[in-house]
């Protein structure tokens, strides 16, 4: 496939490995819920596109940008717990100390929350080493992010805008106006500010990476380790959608 064909996607190399791993010891490429993750990505990657082609424009062009920041935020802890349901599916039922899934009426319909995963793997680092190392290693962005999240859901928190040089920035403002806030050069107080472009991209590159490079290596080393015959079956898995695009442009990512 030539780069032009490529250009509305991105390579998805978890997706193919998961696959592999539901056919070959399942019996099932589907058996792990990798379309709901899918679709989950597709609402955030629109949420990219909405915020980074917009937050150069006068602020008439962009009246639903402290919107779509909330919106990004919140879908970004869906995605996050998207991914706890996978990497619970990879480990037996009964596992100590670890919860399944709840809520719903339906299995396939509960949720697991990342924390839960990261969680577990701190109290049993060796139980999976590799994957262990990769959730504490992206503990931080992810922390931030559930933080954001639940100041949004369950503590009135809004993203407010400012008109800041040379990139417009964004801060939490909540009820009680216990947001963080920071000394100014002339002895003031301010709330912390953060660059809109800054924050929406370098979050998206971590979780791309998150999920498409360290989690694929840690579970892919993983599977090798526990099972010396396994081989993925496909190549070059991907997904298109909007935000993409624009996503590799701003990245530099070729393929």
């Amino acid at each position: 496939m030539s780069e032009d064909k490529n250009i509305h996607t991105i390579p998805t190399p978890l997706f193919g490995l998961l696959g592999s791993i539901g056919h070959l010891k399942y019996g099932w490429y589907h058996h792990f819920e990798v379309g709901t993750l899918f679709w989950s990505l597709t609402r955030l990657f629109s949420c990219y596109h909405r915020i980074v082609t917009v937050v150069n424009l006068g602020r008439d062009h962009r009246p639903f940008i402290e919107e779509d920041i909330e919106n990004y935020i919140i879908r970004m802890r869906i995605v996050l717990n998207d991914v706890a349901f996978i990497i619970r599916q990879l480990l037996p039922e009964n596992k100590r100390d670890l919860k399944n899934p709840k809520g719903g009426t339906h299995p396939k319909n509960r949720e697991m929350s990342i924390f839960e995963i990261i969680d577990f793997f701190s109290k049993y680092p060796d139980e999976i080493p590799q994957l262990s190392s990769v959730l504490n290693n992206n503990k931080g962005w992810i922390s931030r992010m559930k933080n954001q999240r639940d100041n949004i859901i369950h503590y009135k928190s809004k993203v407010i805008i400012f008109e800041t040089e040379p990139d417009i920035s964004f801060a939490m403002l909540n009820a009680a106006g216990t947001e963080k806030t920071e000394k100014t050069s002339d002895g003031g107080i301010r709330v912390v500010m953060t660059p809109v472009f800054e924050f929406i991209n370098s979050q998206t590159v971590s979780l791309y990476n998150f999920l498409q490079i360290d989690l694929y290596n840690a579970l892919k080393e993983f599977i090798c380790k526990t099972d010396s015959n396994f081989k993925e079956i496909g190549t070059d898995p991907r997904m298109s959608c909007i935000g993409i695009e624009i996503f590799k442009k701003i990245n530099n990512i070729g393929t």
